[in-house]
């Protein structure tokens, strides 16, 4: 019996999604499944659409035999930070195998192209620092660097779901070298022909009004209302009385907010009345519209940058939240019960708030959308699957 780790976010649930799921339960029907699976707020800045115990069991439906919270400050940080500290967690927890998804690369071009990067690291890093000079973000400094030295547009490092894939090979060769690691390209469309709708495209389309009952996996299905949605607008009001009423002293010391951004936030918030706005005239080349998100969702739940810094730079945690279990996934939880230096909880206990700290207030700001009808996040009424 062996651990298979997936590092999700499930925002939301769909079909491309549970195909992973049963892929996996498919070739490897003896094992386990264990998502490491990010909470109410997500890499790109912005808090999920759906929350983390209904999409957990929506997990556990699909195929999921444990799903457990990324802890906040893991992901609401840039893909290689998203990408290592996940890793590093499910190291930790002990899994045998990674799946993850790409656009279409297999491992062994993964492979070629980090010995080829590691080959060639100062020439890259001198690149960026070049590009990044002219305004252009990271990502695209990135890109541009590797192109100068030779043209990868085939594989394209540089994409979102490869990037992820790159930092978790680098990642599992420190910590889990023995860990086997195993890439699925995207599903692109269903056995009739069906388009399969990305994250981004269902959340889009359902913010326009559009029909995507039929995208998500059918453990959502009904899930998704405007009363239970959690758009950046709704908490504008919030974030801006954060940007009028602290000084600049104060928000340089927030995550994120480098040098010179401050008076930029300040300002702009003094004369933009709508999120979109805002948001809009915060974009440019150096600032992507993720990066300026993470900055407002840090600026939101007052994370300040030392706690990133430490959290970075330090150990592992320790504790980590169950989200939901199968029956099948209950033996790891009496494994990890017998570790000295783990702790997975379901119900949460003020000894965890040191590493699980970040996500209460998370929470807390989640559940005050205006208008909203979300459940307490902190001591919910869900039960775990293999109980019901």
């Amino acid at each position: 019996m062996a651990l298979i780790g997936i590092l999700a976010e499930y925002n939301p649930l769909h079909r491309g999604h549970a195909y992973q799921l049963a892929w996996v339960k498919r070739h490897f029907p003896q094992d386990q499944i264990l998502v490491l699976m990010s909470g109410n707020v997500v890499q790109r800045g912005e808090f999920a659409i759906i929350d983390k115990w209904h999409r957990a069991q929506a997990a556990v439906a699909a195929g999921a035999d444990l799903v457990i919270e990324l802890p906040t400050l893991a992901s609401l940080q840039s893909a290689d930070y998203f990408g290592r500290h996940g890793m590093a967690i499910l190291a930790k927890l002990g899994v045998d195998k990674i799946v993850f998804g790409t656009e279409s690369a297999q491992i062994a071009q993964l492979k070629d192209f980090l010995t080829w990067e590691d080959q060639h690291q100062a020439h890259i890093d001198k690149g960026i620092q070049e590009a990044l000079k002219t305004g252009l973000a990271y990502p695209a400094a990135y890109q541009v660097a590797i192109q100068s030295l030779v043209d990868w547009s085939e594989l394209g490092p540089w994409q979102a779901n490869h990037q992820l894939g790159l930092q978790y090979l680098k990642t599992l060769a420190q910590l889990a070298p023995d860990c086997q690691v195993l890439s699925l390209p995207r599903l692109q469309e269903t056995e009739d022909g069906q388009p399969i709708l990305s994250g981004s495209a269902i959340r889009q389309a359902f913010r326009q009004g559009q029909e995507v009952t039929a995208d998500l996996a059918s453990g959502l299905q009904g899930q998704l209302s405007s009363e239970l949605d959690a758009p950046w607008s709704a908490y504008w009001p919030y974030l801006r009385y954060q940007l009028l009423t602290q000084p600049l002293a104060s928000l340089e010391q927030i995550a994120g907010v480098k040098e010179g951004l401050a008076n930029r936030l300040k300002s702009q918030a003094e004369t933009k009345e709508k999120w979109e706005d805002w948001r809009q005239a915060m974009i440019s080349k150096r600032w992507t519209q993720a990066a300026i998100q993470r900055v407002a969702m840090a600026i939101l739940l007052q994370i300040p940058q030392t706690a990133v810094t430490a959290f970075n730079q330090g150990s592992t945690p320790q504790a980590f939240r169950l989200l939901d279990a199968s029956q099948a996934g209950r033996p790891w939880l009496s494994a990890w019960r017998k570790r000295e230096d783990l702790s997975v909880f379901s119900h949460y206990q003020p000894d965890y708030e040191g590493d699980y700290g970040w996500n209460l207030a998370a929470d807390a700001i989640y559940q005050l959308r205006p208008g909203g009808q979300i459940q307490s996040q902190v001591q919910p009424k869900q039960v775990l699957s293999f109980l019901r």
